[in-house]
């Protein structure tokens, strides 16, 4: 099992809270934060994004519920949190802060509304050349930003694109 941790007697995963969590944060739960009672937004295959208001500000963000149990490269997913925390554009979804509790990681995230970009191309009758340069280029400046920073996405694909609203001079985001 490439999960962190070891087998207890009841079956439960352990992990070693250390294994994520800075020690500033280590104190820190999302509930005391966040108000994660605005809905669930969707499900993927590593986990639940919630809506969720920031109690100090009433800022919305979008929070993503990982189960440790399907993180199979504890060491890796770290590095990709640290390393998400530092990217700063326009087109790239921001990653502001992550909490963890004895059986998820939640990263807080930049809220999007305006859907997948697979969603969009099905939808619309007809999805314009101006409209794919102005997506496309959105993506190539985004993927430059990261390519320049030695960092590259290991998973391109069109429901990994969202905007940012459902306008139609939307912006899209990796």
């Amino acid at each position: 099992n490439d999960v962190a941790g070891s087998r207890r007697g009841s079956g439960d995963i352990g992990f070693d809270r250390r294994m994520f969590m800075t020690t500033a944060d280590a104190n820190r739960r999302v509930t005391d934060v966040y108000d994660l009672g605005r809905g669930m937004l969707g499900e993927g295959s590593f986990g639940t994004v919630y809506k969720a208001r920031e109690k100090h500000s009433g800022t919305i963000r979008a929070i993503k519920a990982i189960q440790k149990s399907r993180i199979k490269k504890p060491g890796r997913f770290q590095e990709e949190i640290d390393l998400m925390k530092t990217l700063d554009h326009p087109n790239i979804i921001r990653l502001y802060e992550h909490f963890e509790d004895s059986q998820y990681v939640y990263c807080v995230l930049q809220l999007c509304t305006g859907g997948e970009l697979l969603d969009k191309i099905c939808s619309e009758e007809v999805f314009t050349e101006s409209s794919a340069s102005v997506i496309m280029r959105q993506i190539f400046v985004a993927l430059h930003y990261m390519h320049f920073r030695g960092i590259m996405h290991r998973d391109l694909k069109p429901e990994n694109f969202l905007f940012l609203t459902p306008e139609p001079d939307r912006k899209s985001v990796v």
